[in-house]
């Protein structure tokens, strides 16, 4: 019995990598694309806000409207 746990949690963990790896690399390459992009709505206008936005702005991965 306790090869079959050492065998299921070996299985079960490089399952887990494995996917999220895959799943990864998809959404990189869907973003890419234009597709699964998120937006973003900065609220307020004091100086941290502000610096937000320009940070944001910078950052060419980012788009801003």
């Amino acid at each position: 019995m306790p090869e079959f746990l050492g065998i299921f949690w070996l299985a079960s963990t490089a399952g887990a990598i494995l996917s999220r790896l895959a799943m990864r690399s998809l959404l990189k390459r869907l973003r890419l694309n234009g597709r699964n992009l998120r937006d973003m709505l900065i609220v307020g206008t004091n100086p941290r806000a502000i610096q937000f936005a320009e940070k944001m702005r910078r950052i060419r991965r980012w788009v801003i409207a």
